[in-house]
């Protein structure tokens, strides 16, 4: 009993601990590095996403925007409409835009934007692209970032946090909502770590 105390005890210091180093690296600004890159990739899910990832195409930051994640029943007009954008924006835009209506996690996020990235290769021809800009929410970065780096290790990834004025990562256990949010999104990525270190181990026991 001595010893199962001790090890709970140990795991929930090392989960704190854990904890610390989350929130320390989550972004609290958006990136100056405003290089271009081949293409600008947007995970729905988080406001001002999409709205970012628009003007970044349209200051030509990028030949290509993919928008993983949308609605299979939302037109491309319809999606600016609901992030805020000019639906006429479409008609300019709209050629090189693109969207992936089958991801409903991160994970499916990065399976959706390498397949999006293959079948752009077979027809642009071999690296084509070879840079992305990811876009998503600061709190989610990380997370999408292993989970992309995982599925895309070719590919160089440049990382775009929009920041969220309803996230307060400063004293952020005061607030009911980051709380929670801050939380999930840790528990996530542990279960995301340790699916990539299974993963990892079964590839390196089978070469």
């Amino acid at each position: 009993m001595r010893t199962l105390v001790l090890l709970a005890i140990f795991l929930l210091i090392l989960w704190a601990v854990g904890l610390y180093g989350f929130t320390q690296i989550i972004p609290r600004t958006s990136t100056d590095n405003l290089q271009d890159t081949d293409a600008i990739v947007v995970l729905t899910g988080g406001a001002d996403r999409i709205r970012e990832g628009v003007i970044l195409l349209a200051k030509k930051k990028a030949s290509y925007l993919f928008i993983s994640g949308v609605n299979e029943n939302t037109t491309l007009p319809e999606l600016f409409r609901m992030n805020g954008i000019n639906p006429r924006a479409a008609d300019t835009l709209g050629s090189r835009i693109s969207a992936g209506h089958t991801a409903e996690d991160t994970m499916g996020n990065a399976r959706e934007v390498t397949e999006w990235v293959e079948r752009l290769q077979k027809w642009r021809g071999k690296n084509h692209i070879r840079s992305i800009r990811l876009v998503t929410s600061n709190y989610h970065m990380v997370r999408a970032l292993l989970e992309f780096h995982a599925m895309m290790p070719r590919i160089r990834i440049i990382p775009h946090p929009v920041i969220s004025e309803n996230v307060h990562l400063q004293n952020w256990w005061e607030y009911p909502g980051t709380r929670t949010l801050i939380l999930s999104e840790y528990h996530k990525l542990l279960a995301t770590a340790v699916k990539s270190a299974v993963v990892y181990a079964v590839n390196y026991l089978r070469s």
